[in-house]
């Protein structure tokens, strides 16, 4: 009976140790399961988050290039405004060579540079030097007159080589009106035959261009 009874019991724990190994065993099971899920949970929203971080610094780096100017627009402005304005070195330009050749003659030449007026005069060959005087002696060539607009402001009488040098001519501004009757007219032939003869040449130099514009604006050519 005691042998039946003890028999009975050892099976009994058994079968409680085997329950409770299984249970055991299932939990370890379910908390592994769990574990793992959770951890894999924890993996993929890492992954989404990364994934929306990157997404947005993408979105944040498009924005800001279609913000900031391009290497090539930023180069081109900044060569637009280092660019100078081009500016005519010349101030001259805008007149004729004749315009300029004036008043670079008398910017050398003229006995009085304080002028308000610089006429010009052209004289064509043949002309009398003296035009009161029947028996003068004529210019050779077509010539040039430079005058103030009055007597004390003097006068160049000249012919272009148009090689830079001119030939000058000691001409008067003005003549008496009139030759006394009983002056040799010999003797007047000769003086502005004398004229012609006894010309000399000059090399005309540019001049300050700012002073030659300044005779070129009073100029009046006849």
């Amino acid at each position: 009976m005691k042998k039946s009874f003890f028999i009975s019991l050892s099976v009994l724990l058994l079968s409680i140790g085997g329950c409770s190994s299984n249970t055991n065993e299932e939990e370890s099971t379910i908390v592994s399961s769990e574990k793992t899920s959770t951890i894999e949970s924890t993996t993929d929203k890492t992954k989404d988050s990364e994934k929306a971080s990157i997404s947005e610094d993408s979105t944040i780096n498009e924005s800001d290039q279609s913000i900031a100017p391009s290497s090539d627009d930023s180069s081109t402005k900044n060569e637009d405004v280092n660019s100078p304005i081009e500016e005519d070195p010349n101030p001259l330009s805008e007149y004729t060579n004749e315009q300029i050749e004036y008043a670079r003659i008398w910017l050398q030449l003229g006995p009085n540079q304080a002028i308000s007026e610089l006429n010009v005069r052209k004289i064509a060959s043949g002309t009398a030097i003296n035009p009161n005087d029947e028996v003068s002696a004529n210019y050779p060539t077509d010539v040039i007159q430079l005058a103030g607009s009055r007597l004390v402001d003097g006068s160049i009488t000249y012919k272009s080589n148009g090689n830079g040098t001119i030939t000058v001519y000691n001409v008067p501004l003005r003549w008496e009106s009139s030759i006394p009757e009983d002056t040799n007219k010999e003797n007047v032939s000769i003086y502005t035959q004398d004229m012609i003869d006894q010309a000399y040449e000059v090399r005309i130099e540019p001049g300050n261009p700012e002073e030659v514009k300044a005779l070129i604006e009073i100029e009046n050519i006849q």
